[in-house]
């Protein structure tokens, strides 16, 4: 391939790779944080539980299997300390059994309890297995990056070819070992 070929091949690359990471970015933002996929996990093994009150409920706008998600916001108080949260569930059973102003069992963490989200609801807006799609996706764009890098470093360094006890100097010209004066 020619330079000119390689140049293109590199910033396709590069751009190829910038894209599909500002997308999975994108999608993050949107699905809200991967963390809150570890909290359900901590919740569901070593949860608490405490009445709490439902203070609102609103569509998500977002669908999981075509069912629309709702987020549940709530309060609770744990050893004198008033807490909110928010929960996130598609489930009939959960939203029908809930009524803003009305009780609802909050689980949460008994070393953290500001941790909590409404029993049987979810602290992340979207299932763990979603995060899992983009990951390919993540290491795809950074290997492009990261091959586009690679070249244009091979590239800058292919471009200083010397011969051995000659250096290229600050000016780019080629010099025979400069801190040996003759």
């Amino acid at each position: 391939m020619a330079d000119g070929e390689d140049a293109e091949a590199v910033l396709i690359s590069a751009g190829i790779g910038v894209f599909l990471l500002l997308t999975c970015v994108g999608f993050i933002d949107i699905m809200g944080d991967p963390r809150d996929v570890l909290v359900d996990r901590d919740l569901s093994g070593r949860a608490q539980t405490v009445p709490g009150i439902v203070l609102g409920i609103e569509d998500t706008y977002h669908e999981i299997n075509e069912e629309t998600v709702e987020v549940i916001g709530f309060k609770y108080t744990v050893d004198g300390k008033d807490y909110e949260g928010q929960s996130y569930t598609s489930e009939y059973s959960v939203l029908n059994a809930l009524k803003v102003g009305g009780p609802v069992t909050v689980e949460y963490l008994p070393d953290a309890p500001h941790i909590g989200r409404v029993k049987g609801a979810s602290a992340s807006q979207v299932p763990w297995w979603t995060f899992l799609v983009l990951i390919p996706f993540i290491l795809l764009g950074l290997l492009m990056l990261y091959w586009s890098a690679s070249s244009i470093g091979q590239s800058i360094r292919g471009s200083q070819k010397t011969t051995e006890g000659t250096f290229v100097d600050a000016s780019g010209q080629s010099v025979k070992a400069p801190w040996h004066e003759g």
